[in-house]
C-alpha cells in the first residue's frame, strides 16, 4: 500500500455528494463515510505533528522517521 489517500478531499467530496443526493433519498451513508474520512485526516495530521514534536525534542535531523 504505497498510495496515500487524501482523506480531507474524500470527506469534502462525499459531503458534496450527500448534499446533491438529499432530495433523492437518504444521504446518511455518505455523511457517515465523510465523517470517517474526516477523522482519518485528523489522525494523519496529528501523527505528523507528533513526528515533528519528537524530532524537535530529540534533535533528530535525519529522515529515518
Amino acid at each position: 500500500m504505497t498510495d496515500r489517500i487524501d482523506h480531507a478531499a474524500e470527506a469534502v467530496g462525499l459531503l458534496a455528494l450527500a448534499v446533491a443526493a438529499q432530495h433523492r433519498g437518504d444521504p446518511r451513508h455518505l455523511i457517515a463515510a465523510a465523517q470517517v474520512h474526516a477523522t482519518l485526516a485528523l489522525v494523519e495530521q496529528q501523527r505528523l505533528a507528533n513526528l515533528v514534536a519528537l524530532r524537535a525534542l530529540t534533535g533528530e535531523t535525519t529522515d529515518s522517521m
